[in-house]
């Protein structure tokens, strides 16, 4: 078989959009020495700046509103199919989807990755939304999924998870799993760019959330954690970085007010290249008490820096790094969070030590881009190859 052709179908390339772009990113970094033919195929308006190095970009242009739906999408992608083996659905939800499904149908198979957007955290976070869903699910979206040749999922966690969410559910599943980049070495020019962005860490030890700053990453309720612990440690800062696109920084810091921490909240922003490595190597832990997190690239990014991990049972990984002694977890609720800061807080240097180098085994075993990449590319060639065979 030939060197197989992939085309990548996603809603926005923008990478302040975090998990599946960067995703994408990684794993065709990985793919390159593979020969694997990629193309990125997003609703956005041309933008140089997201352009993915070895990947050949097709801007479709924007479409409308939240869904996206843009009128020429299917023709676009059609044209696309015809130099292509697979295509890659990246999300749920959108017209990315039934364009997709229309543009290849026969012609070319497709996979879809649901990026944890049928979890039914949703269910139970958004009851009426969730109707809205569930009507949509009848309509559209569980033919988009029904038709492909697989749904893909990046662990067993969210396979299961997916069952409980929508009905009627017939799907051919998989699991593919995912990774992320060795991190580079941590070098001094990494902590400067951090320490210019985020001044207050200077000679401070500090808690690391790196994410967006959105209500289901749980901010709000490791504000009010932090503050159960800051009166016992006050020289410890928290740094809450990450882009705010949902609006919501003014109201968390109403938060860190009102339980009286406002003083020990740092607010750097979206940090990226040294400064986001900077902050990943200085921090005592990372700390991500999600509502919900299909896999979490920046958890895996802080076990590649040996950096112990505090996160929720809501993330999907988190059985892993439990079980590697990685990291603590604990219910995505006020009480669960305050309890991991408190474990944290009361453990012994050795024990933090022996916990940082359990972190970066913890990566080297499970995350590591390689592994994802050799999986992704042994599932896409056996789909590709199933169908010429039935051809």
């Amino acid at each position: 078989m030939n060197a197989i052709r992939l085309l990548h179908v996603i809603r926005t390339a923008n990478p302040s959009q975090g998990g599946p772009i960067e995703g994408i990113r990684v794993i065709a970094k990985a793919m390159g020495a593979s020969n694997a033919q990629l193309t990125l195929a997003s609703f956005d308006n041309p933008n140089p700046s997201w352009d993915l190095p070895g990947v050949r970009m097709a801007y479709l242009g924007t479409g409308l509103g939240a869904y996206g739906y843009r009128s020429d999408a299917v023709a676009r992608l059609r044209d696309l199919t015809a130099d292509h083996d697979l295509a890659i659905v990246h999300g749920v939800w959108e017209y990315v989807g039934i364009a997709t499904r229309q543009a290849c149908r026969g012609r070319i198979p497709y996979v879809v990755f649901p990026h944890g957007s049928l979890a039914p955290w949703y269910k139970r976070a958004y009851p009426f939304k969730h109707i809205k869903k569930q009507c949509y699910w009848l309509v559209a979206e569980q033919r988009v999924l029904r038709d492909s040749a697989a749904v893909c999922f990046t662990c067993e966690t969210e396979r299961l998870d997916a069952r409980n969410a929508f009905w009627p559910y017939r799907l051919k599943e998989m699991v593919v799993g995912y990774g992320t980049e060795q991190p580079p070495e941590s070098c001094d020019k990494m902590r400067d760019a951090f320490l210019a962005r985020c001044p207050e860490a200077a000679n401070r030890p500090y808690l690391l959330f790196l994410s967006r700053i959105h209500p289901m990453k749980g901010c709000d309720l490791l504000i009010k954690a932090f503050a159960s612990i800051s009166r016992c440690n006050p020289r410890l800062l928290l740094v809450m970085a990450g882009p705010d696109h949902s609006g919501i920084g003014g109201h968390l810091r109403d938060i860190a007010t009102s339980v009286g921490v406002s003083e020990s909240i740092a607010w750097p922003g979206e940090l990226r290249g040294d400064a986001k490595w900077g902050a990943f190597y200085g921090a005592e832990a990372f700390c991500l008490p999600s509502h919900r997190e299909n896999f979490g690239i920046a958890v895996a990014e802080a076990l590649g820096c040996g950096l112990p991990v505090l996160i929720s049972d809501q993330v999907n990984i988190y059985p892993d790094i439990v079980a590697a002694g990685a990291g603590l977890a604990d219910k995505d609720t006020v009480d669960g969070t305050s309890a991991l800061l408190r474990h944290w807080t009361q453990m012994t240097p050795e024990r933090r030590v022996s916990m940082r180098s359990a972190a970066l085994m913890c990566f080297k075993k499970n995350y590591e881009v390689g592994r994802a990449a050799a999986s992704h590319l042994s599932t896409f060639s056996g789909i590709v190859r199933s169908r010429q065979d039935a051809s």
